[in-house]
């Protein structure tokens, strides 16, 4: 007799995005799997609103869709501007397919195919629970500021890659981080005293 697959947990599905390899760069793991799975444990609730720009493959996508109510998964799915652009424009045709087979299996993934923010007006004031940041690095503080007014108070600013030249930004911009992940993932609670500065 044959046996049958059985459907992977909740449990094995998190163990597997944490410990994943990228297709891209070299099999490096998922950059960000296992401290945004720490960012998750601490500030999402089932309950959530949360938007994530810059989606790529969906590894965090799919993360934050296994703990939040609805996930929207903003990413043009274009080539940066970088050296080597075939690179990229390939990059982002193979990411933007698998992000699309993994997508099928959540009815709470909502995807939106536009640069940041030309998607800001999608969205009301004040609606949405937590925002992930992780697109393009010199487009960090118009992102900030542009989606700012539609976190809502209590909600929680977050993104990846606090080093160097983005710390700056984001302590400037806003403040030093509530907290900070071994992946360089971020978060700032939203208060009503807090305003992104110029």
């Amino acid at each position: 007799m044959k046996k049958q697959k059985t459907k992977p947990t909740k449990k094995d599905r998190i163990k597997d995005l944490i410990t994943k390899k990228r297709q891209f760069y070299n099999n490096e793991p998922a950059g960000g799997a296992a401290g945004l799975y720490d960012l998750i444990k601490d500030y999402v609730k089932p309950d959530f609103i949360v938007v994530e720009i810059g989606s790529a493959e969906g590894t965090s996508t799919e993360l934050f869709a296994l703990h939040a109510k609805e996930v929207y998964a903003i990413d043009p799915w274009e080539k940066a501007v970088r050296p080597n652009a075939q690179f990229e424009l390939d990059h982002a045709k193979e990411s933007r397919q698998m992000f699309e087979k993994m997508a099928k299996g959540y009815k709470n993934i909502k995807t939106i195919k536009k640069h940041s923010l030309d998607a800001v007006a999608d969205f009301e004031p004040e609606s949405i629970d937590l925002i992930y940041i992780d697109g393009c690095h010199e487009e960090i503080l118009k992102d900030i500021k542009g989606w700012f007014s539609r976190v809502k108070i209590g909600g929680v600013i977050t993104g990846h890659d606090y080093i160097v030249n983005i710390k700056h930004r984001i302590n400037r911009s806003l403040k030093v981080p509530d907290s900070v992940y071994k992946d360089s993932s971020w978060a700032i609670v939203k208060t009503k005293d807090l305003v992104p500065k110029k």
